[in-house]
């Protein structure tokens, strides 16, 4: 008998059994399952770490990791399904990942940015860039939503007369169907593109990647400082969670952002700048710098 391949096994045995699991989940699998595409009798800790080790030359220890544990994941269940040994987690080394602030976009920021983005010329479909791009950027200020959620919403989840959209379990990272209110700013942002005979609400006619790459040049047009072209839209999603934060506190943070801990809200999402925490120096003593005497070193 011989046995699948990892990715043979992810596709035709892991995935088929996993439902409900998002399209991305499932392609991030098949994308580490092809960084190690051996047959499951060759599954291996050693070669596994040595490519992994080739990965982390062009790619950050976060994507490393992530693609470890997808690795491990499969492997972990072809052993439980008896078509392999499990693997020595210990034998394969995480990357180090350096713990860096979240930063976030200032309300100075967005509202720079929030004018190139009324500048933007030509049109989406039929729709004036000019208006569509400035209804995305304050949605999602007003509700920190993740990019995916907001291209999800159908125009019958979204009441702009009552002033609230609706993000449907299928397409929130939690399952969970979520309800967020919308300011009038984003409302009538929206209601310049709306048309109810649309199947979306914030309908894009081309592929993500040119979403992310015309989404950079906005940024950059606008003087904004950004760490990278994929988490840009994320960079908004701090803004409206540290603010909420520094308003409401972590906790309500947390419940906007849908965390099922705070500890992942405050670690990757709170810029300290915006959402200041208690820290040492509001309880230490002042020193008495005022002094007389002076001493003559030399």
């Amino acid at each position: 008998m011989t046995l699948p391949t990892l990715l043979s096994f992810c596709t035709d045995c892991y995935l088929p059994t996993r439902l409900g699991m998002a399209k991305t989940s499932a392609a991030q699998l098949q994308i580490a399952a092809r960084l190690y595409e051996v047959s499951l009798s060759a599954l291996d800790e050693l070669e596994l770490a040595r490519r992994l080790a080739t990965y982390s030359k062009d790619h950050s220890p976060s994507t490393v990791n992530s693609k470890r544990r997808a690795i491990l994941t499969l492997w972990s269940a072809a052993a439980e399904a008896g078509l392999c040994r499990p693997p020595n987690r210990k034998r394969i080394p995480r990357a180090r990942e350096m713990r860096r602030i979240p930063w976030a976009w200032t309300t100075t920021e967005l509202e720079r940015l929030i004018s190139v983005c009324r500048s933007v010329r030509g049109t989406l479909g039929d729709i004036p860039a000019g208006i569509w791009w400035p209804s995305i950027v304050l949605t999602i200020w007003d509700t920190g939503m993740r990019i995916g959620a907001l291209l999800s919403i159908t125009t019958s989840d979204l009441n702009l007369a009552e002033r609230y959209a609706i993000v449907r379990a299928e397409a929130d990272k939690s399952c969970i169907d979520r309800y967020y209110p919308l300011s009038d700013q984003s409302t009538a942002a929206i209601a310049g593109h709306f048309c109810p005979h649309r199947d979306r609400a914030f309908p894009w006619p081309y592929g993500r990647r040119q979403l992310f790459y015309r989404f950079r040049k906005i940024v950059t047009a606008a003087g904004l400082k950004s760490r990278k072209t994929m988490g840009l839209f994320h960079q908004l999603r701090r803004s409206n969670l540290s603010y909420t934060a520094a308003g409401g506190g972590v906790a309500l943070a947390q419940q906007q952002a849908g965390h099922a801990s705070s500890a992942t809200t405050v670690r990757h999402y709170l810029d300290p700048r915006i959402a200041q925490q208690r820290s040492a120096i509001d309880v230490l003593p002042t020193l008495n710098l005022s002094g007389d005497k002076q001493l003559l070193l030399f």
